[in-house]
C-alpha cells in the first residue's frame, strides 16, 4: 500500500471493519482478569422508560442489583502490555490512551450515540450486532451525545441533530474490531451476550494504519434502515 493510500485513508472518517484474532491468546485474558480486580466500574442500562443511564460500581468489577451492561474502565493503566495484545496488526497503537470492557448480557444494546473520540472496538466473546452512521455528525464533536430514538434526533451544544435513516451494519464475533471515527452514530445489540473492548485514541488524534490493512481490513459495509437498538 502506497504512502498517499495511508493518508487518505486515515484523513478520510469512514468506518473500517477487519478481522485478527491475534487478540484471542491466553496472554490478553489474563491481563483482562488482573484489570478487572482493580479498575473503576460502572453499569449501564434502560430505566422503565427507555432511557439510558449510569451508576457507578467503585473499584473492581462486582455484582449489581439490576440487568445491565458492565463497563469497566482504563484497563490500561493496570495492565499497560493490553494496548498492544488488543490493538488489531492493522493499526498503530501509540495514540490509545483508554481502553474500556464492556459485558453485556443476552438480549441487551447501546442506544444511538456519538463520541469525542476514535475508537476501535475489538470483540472478545459472543457476538454483537452494529449499525453505525454514514460518517460524522459533526465535523469536531464537543461532547458524547445520546439521541432520542423515538424522536429520531439529538442535540449537540443545543444544535439539533436529525439522525441518518440509512445505516451500515455488521455482527462483530470473537476476533473482528471495528474502527469507529468521532461523532458518527453507533448503536448495538447482542441477543446471546457479548464480551467487547474499546479502545479509545487520545483527544484529537486519528489512528494510523499500516501495511496489513488492506489485507485484513474494509471500508465496505451492508446498508439498511435505522433500528431501534
Amino acid at each position: 500500500m502506497t504512502g498517499g493510500a495511508h493518508e487518505a485513508l486515515e484523513e478520510t472518517a469512514c468506518v473500517a471493519f477487519g478481522s485478527g484474532p491475534s487478540a484471542l491468546c491466553a496472554e490478553t485474558e489474563v491481563a483482562i482478569i488482573e484489570a478487572l480486580g482493580k479498575c473503576s466500574c460502572k453499569l449501564l442500562y434502560r430505566d422503565t422508560s427507555g432511557h439510558h443511564k449510569e451508576v457507578s460500581l467503585g473499584d473492581g468489577l462486582r455484582k449489581a442489583d439490576r440487568r445491565g451492561t458492565y463497563c469497566a474502565m482504563h484497563l490500561e493503566r493496570q495492565s499497560p502490555a493490553l494496548r498492544d495484545c488488543l490493538t488489531p496488526v492493522a493499526v498503530e497503537s501509540d495514540a490509545i490512551d483508554r481502553i474500556n470492557l464492556y459485558i453485556s448480557p443476552p438480549d441487551s444494546g447501546a442506544p444511538m450515540h456519538f463520541d469525542t473520540r476514535w475508537s476501535v472496538v475489538v470483540q472478545l466473546a459472543g457476538s454483537k450486532l452494529w449499525q453505525v452512521g454514514p460518517g460524522p455528525a459533526v465535523t469536531e464533536p464537543l461532547c458524547n451525545v445520546v439521541a432520542d430514538e423515538q424522536a429520531g434526533e439529538a442535540f449537540h451544544l443545543g444544535q439539533r441533530i436529525a439522525l441518518p435513516e440509512q445505516m451500515s451494519f455488521v455482527n462483530l464475533r470473537p476476533g473482528d474490531w471495528l474502527m469507529l471515527p468521532w461523532g458518527t452514530w453507533h448503536g448495538t445489540y447482542s441477543h446471546g451476550g457479548s464480551v467487547s473492548a474499546t479502545l479509545a485514541f487520545a483527544e484529537g488524534t486519528r489512528p494510523r494504519f499500516n501495511a496489513d490493512f488492506w489485507a485484513n481490513g474494509t471500508t465496505r459495509l451492508p446498508e439498511g434502515l435505522r433500528l431501534l437498538c
